[in-house]
C-alpha cells in the first residue's frame, strides 16, 4: 500500500508567473537561459570551443527576480508590524513548523460580493451549516472564489475580506494560520485608503494589524478550494526558508481522504 493509496492531493497554489494581475511590485521577472546558451557561456568561461563540448548544449538555467508576497505565500508576524503579542515579531525562519500544517476547514464565502467584508457571523453561520465546529491549531481557508480571476485586471482591487472580528473570532478558537484565495487577507489597500479618507481607520489593514497584537500567520493566493470538502483533509503549506523575511513562497497543498465526500 503506497502513502497516497485512498487519499489524494489537492493543489492548493496559483503560479508565479511573469504576467500576473497581481499588484506591480510583486510580478515577478523569470529570465529563461537555453542549454544551448549555457554552452556558450560555460565555453567563454573556459576557454573552449562550443564544438568542444557534446551536442553543443549543457543544461537549462532560469533567474528569477520577485517579491516574497509574489504568487501563494505564507506571511509571518513580522510583516504586520515590529512586535507581535508584545515580542519581536517572528521572522518566517522562525515560524514554528507545526502552524504550517494541521487539519483544515474550508468556509464557502463565494456568496461575498467585491470589496464586501467578511464577519465573524458570516463564519459561525457557515460553520454551523456545516456542522464543524473549530478546533485549536486547525488551519482555516477561506473560499472566495477570486482565484479564478487571477488573470483578471481587478484581481488585486476588488476581492472580499475578512474584517477583524472575523479574524479574531478564528483566533478566539486557537486558529493560529487562515488562508484566503485572493490577493490579500484584507480587503484592498483602496478600500482601506477610503476608510482612512473618511475618517474610519478601523478599515485600514485590520487583518494585518491584528497580527502586531496576536500572533499567527496567513496565506494568501490560495486555489482550487473547491476541490476540497468542507473538513476532513490535511493541509501543508511550509514556507521556504529564507533568512530574515516576513513571508515565504510556499507550495501549499492539501491531502484529502477519499471516502470524506465534499
Amino acid at each position: 500500500m503506497t502513502f497516497l493509496s485512498g487519499r489524494r492531493l489537492v493543489d492548493l497554489s496559483l503560479p508565479i508567473t511573469n504576467f500576473s494581475m497581481e499588484p506591480a511590485d510583486f510580478v515577478a521577472e523569470i529570465r529563461h537561459q537555453s542549454a544551448r546558451d549555457t554552452a556558450r557561456q560555460l565555453a567563454k568561461l573556459f576557454g573552449l570551443n562550443v564544438s568542444d563540448i557534446p551536442t553543443g548544449e549543457v543544461v537549462t538555467e532560469e533567474f528569477v527576480s520577485l517579491a516574497v508576497h509574489s504568487g501563494t505565500h505564507v506571511d509571518a508576524p513580522a510583516h504586520y508590524g515590529p512586535t507581535a503579542s508584545g515580542a519581536p515579531g517572528r521572522e518566517i525562519e522562525h515560524v514554528p513548523l507545526e502552524w504550517c500544517c494541521g487539519d483544515g476547514v474550508v468556509v464557502d464565502l463565494t456568496s461575498k460580493a467585491a470589496t464586501e467584508p467578511i464577519s465573524d457571523s458570516d463564519l459561525e453561520r457557515e460553520l454551523g451549516r456545516i456542522g464543524h465546529e473549530l478546533s485549536p491549531g486547525e488551519i482555516v481557508l477561506l473560499h472566495t472564489g477570486w482565484d479564478k480571476r487571477f488573470t483578471d485586471a481587478n484581481f488585486a482591487s476588488e476581492h472580499p475580506g475578512p474584517d477583524r472580528s472575523a479574524c479574531e473570532y478564528l483566533l478566539d478558537h486557537g486558529v493560529r494560520m487562515i488562508g484566503i484565495d485572493a490577493n490579500s487577507l484584507d480587503l484592498p489597500t483602496v478600500v482601506g485608503v477610503e476608510g482612512l479618507r473618511e475618517g474610519d481607520p478601523s478599515r485600514f489593514l485590520p487583518c494585518h494589524y491584528l497580527g502586531r497584537e496576536r500572533e499567527y500567520l496567513q496565506i494568501e493566493k490560495l486555489a482550487n478550494l473547491e476541490q476540497l470538502p468542507p473538513a476532513g483533509f490535511v493541509v501543508f503549506a511550509f514556507p521556504v526558508l529564507i533568512e530574515g523575511c516576513g513571508a515565504s513562497w510556499t507550495r501549499a497543498v492539501a491531502l484529502v481522504d477519499e471516502s470524506v465526500s465534499g
